[in-house]
């Protein structure tokens, strides 16, 4: 079979699981679904294994087995994303500046959300947190769970793909070495107020307050001179050891 046709039947089925409303769907042996887009065994692995790596589809062996349906995971597509980013030598400072802008869309649309209970959830979530301010991982977590919890009711899952991936990316640096507990207060000072106007509905202030809140952590990375790192250079920096870096 040509490469084009190798390319219909993938869409074919890919099309078609896409359209199913639910995961784990069983959709047919191989000998089904080899009859259904009309294709050899051979092109219809190829094809299997195309969807399989797209996360879009897995398959079971033995009894009650065949090919059923996946929906890709935010965490799986993020990591693929970020280690392509690394790879082109993003820096620090590229993701600061799509970070901001993101932040602070995604504040306000939480603030314009219809649903009262919705807009409250900024606020349940830090009620709940028990955050150590003399811990750097305590405060990433932290300021990770309040952004997953903005997005989440930002009900715009293009903003959440998007930070995942910035958070993913992130995570290949060590990003807050310029974390303090004075640093945090302040951050965490913007962060109330960011969750008390998305509960008020008050889209204008939310947008300032989490402008301020990625402002903070901005200048964590500018004052440690690594904004403009690419991750090559950390591991070289690593290498060299601070004898050499100074």
């Amino acid at each position: 079979m040509s490469r084009s046709n190798l390319q219909q039947a993938a869409n074919e089925f890919r099309h078609w699981v896409l359209t199913l409303d639910d995961e784990d769907v069983f959709l047919g042996s191989e000998s089904d679904l080899i009859d259904r887009f009309n294709v050899s065994r051979p092109t219809f692995r190829q094809v299997a294994r195309l969807l399989e790596q797209e996360q879009l589809i897995s398959s079971r062996r033995g009894p009650g087995g065949g090919f059923f349906s996946r929906r890709p995971s935010f965490d799986g597509i993020a990591h693929m994303m970020s280690i392509y980013l690394v790879a082109q030598r993003a820096r620090l400072s590229d993701m600061l500046q799509v970070g901001r802008p993101l932040l602070v869309e995604a504040a306000r649309l939480a603030a314009n959300n219809s649903s009262e209970l919705a807009r409250r959830a900024p606020s349940i979530f830090l009620q709940s947190q028990q955050l150590e301010l003399e811990s750097r991982t305590s405060f990433t977590r932290h300021a990770i769970g309040f952004n997953n919890t903005l997005v989440g009711i930002s009900d715009n899952p293009m903003l959440g793909i998007f930070m995942e991936i910035i958070q993913a990316f992130a995570g290949h640096f060590d990003s807050l070495r310029g974390f303090t507990p004075d640093r945090a207060r302040r951050y965490l000072t913007a962060q109330r107020r960011l969750a008390l106007a998305i509960r008020e509905g008050d889209a204008e202030i939310a947008a300032v307050m989490a402008g301020r809140m990625s402002d903070e952590l901005a200048s964590w990375v500018k004052e440690d001179t690594s904004e403009n790192q690419t991750f090559a250079d950390l591991v070289g920096s690593r290498r060299r050891g601070p004898s050499e870096n100074t």
